[in-house]
């Protein structure tokens, strides 16, 4: 859609719409919308089932969507610890947290059904933990030796690092099927860990200075090979990246001086600032090029979040819901597909709800196009009188 030059990213002013914008939406007319429909992010809403729950405070999804319609939802209490249940309106199980943990979270899900987490103390310490098979009454840390796991993608490729002997001895590493794979680093950056992995096989990551203090680097590692991502011009302080999807285009956080942080996205070689960051929030990509910046952080139960798509960036009340009579005013989690989990207020309760993208609407065909100009053409013709 070309409209979106002329028109405000949540809408567009038709009072003020200069002609050529009228051309302008003519030319790219869709079936059953018209300016901020055509070019405003719609969804389809489902509320996700709630665990019965007593001496309840909050509950949220946690991140993922199971397998055979499950969903994994952290429920917290008001003594102060919180639950962790996988499944649906069918029955509910709690996932056990690794022992003298208080409870779990569950952030990935394997095709296999193998869960990845956390394991989280009271005090909010939290430990790399998966749950093979989906088995929650088993949860484990180690998968091979000294490998320490930090994510998992469908395929059960685990991102991480090797430990060293020392505390800040550390080397990139994935794990698959038992085996650990070690991979290499840059120049002056020997230490480092992966974050994330795709379909398929590239990771990302990042390196820190043997010198021991800043820059902290972003890598991308791709058929065995590294590469540091580049920088935007100006002084950056810190470079880090946090997801990648499986075209390769990956997004992360800059800091720069001025306390100036933003959130980056990499993509067909280049470097693009996209929005600001938000600290510790990590950004988020799809297979579909959307990215969240700011993600929903489930220990300290905060937010701060925008969604971008097509260089626009949209807050959560601003995604087009049609038919749906609740208010949306959190997102949490964008998966690969582009479906947003996120938090909506439905009749004054607040609910999870997992968003489904609307497609966008047929565009009409040049011939239908052309019809109807020629049309429109033929009956403001002025009449000719003949003597």
């Amino acid at each position: 859609m070309q409209v979106r030059t002329i028109a405000r990213h949540h809408g567009c002013d038709e009072s003020n719409m200069p002609r050529r914008c009228a051309v302008t939406v003519l030319l790219s007319l869709t079936i059953g919308s018209y300016c901020a429909n055509a070019q405003t992010p719609a969804y389809t809403v489902q509320i996700v089932p709630d665990p019965p729950v007593s001496g309840l405070v909050s509950q949220h999804v946690t991140n993922q969507v199971l397998p055979n319609g499950r969903f994994a939802v952290l429920s917290r209490l008001e003594s102060g610890n919180a639950v962790q249940y996988v499944g649906n309106e069918a029955g509910w199980t709690v996932v056990q947290p690794m022992d003298g943990f208080a409870y779990a979270v569950v952030d990935e899900v394997t095709d296999d059904g193998t869960l990845f987490g956390r394991s989280v103390t009271s005090l909010g310490d939290a430990r790399a933990t998966f749950w093979p098979q989906g088995n929650v009454q088993a949860p484990q840390w180690a998968l091979s030796g000294n490998f320490v796991p930090v994510s998992v993608n469908q395929q059960g490729v685990f991102a991480g690092y090797r430990a060293g002997p020392g505390p800040s001895d550390y080397a990139p590493a994935t794990w698959q099927n038992g085996t650990v794979t070690t991979l290499p680093t840059s120049a002056g950056y020997s230490q480092a860990l992966v974050k994330r992995v795709n379909a398929s096989g590239q990771s990302v990551g990042i390196a820190f200075p043997d010198s021991g203090g800043p820059p902290i680097r972003a890598l991308r590692w791709s058929a065995g090979a590294v590469e540091v991502l580049p920088l935007p011009s100006g002084e950056v302080w810190d470079a880090q990246v946090s997801d990648l999807n499986d075209d390769g285009w990956s997004v992360g956080n800059l800091w720069m001086p001025g306390t100036f942080d933003g959130t980056v996205l990499w993509r067909n070689g280049g470097v693009e600032l996209i929005g600001p960051g938000f600290g510790v929030h990590e950004a988020m990509i799809s297979n579909t090029g959307d990215v969240l910046l700011g993600a929903y952080d489930d220990i300290n139960a905060t937010t701060m979040e925008r969604l971008w798509r097509d260089g626009l960036l949209y807050e959560s009340g601003e995604l087009l819901t049609p038919g749906f009579g609740g208010q949306l005013h959190w997102m949490q989690k964008l998966l690969d597909d582009g479906r947003l989990i996120g938090v909506a207020t439905v009749n004054g309760v607040d609910r999870n709800v997992l968003l489904t993208p609307i497609p966008a609407p047929a565009t009409l065909s040049l011939m239908v196009f052309v019809a109807l100009v020629s049309h429109r053409r033929r009956r403001s013709a002025p009449r000719v009188h003949h003597p």
